[in-house]
């Protein structure tokens, strides 16, 4: 297809979009989750002859649980993650003695001379 007939094309495609409206959702669902709905369902299926009469998902939990506690793997923090999403990690800085990091412009801008003298003097350094 030669050019001017693939720009005539998209011209074309462009022309019959239709702008949503403030508010408007085109795809409230979203994409069909098929595994998830048959997941759910096994998942939520009673465990045939099982004598304490467990849901899968209840015995999957438990027989994770177990393993993890025995062997101290990975396998329990990895079907959660999954499951409920990762846990919010929180990381505090401070300066010297737990003391707030003092952040001025001037101090960023004398520790990066300071950083460009070091390399300086390392790149005429003979033995480099």
């Amino acid at each position: 297809m030669g050019l001017s007939k693939q720009r005539e094309k998209r011209e074309r495609q462009l022309a019959n979009l239709i702008p949503c409206k403030p508010g408007e959702t085109r795809n409230p669902g979203g994409r069909p989750k098929k595994l998830s709905r048959i997941l759910d369902a096994v998942l939520s299926e009673k465990i045939p002859h099982d004598k304490k009469r467990r849901t899968r998902a209840r015995k999957f939990v438990e027989s994770v649980l177990d393993r993890a506690t025995k062997r101290s793997d990975s396998l329990a923090k990895e079907v959660f993650e999954r499951s409920d999403g990762r846990s919010k990690r929180r990381s505090e800085m401070s300066g010297p003695d737990g003391a707030a990091i003092p952040l001025t412009l001037e101090g960023i801008d004398e520790r990066i001379a300071a950083l460009l003298d070091r390399a300086r003097a390392r790149s005429n350094h003979p033995n480099s």
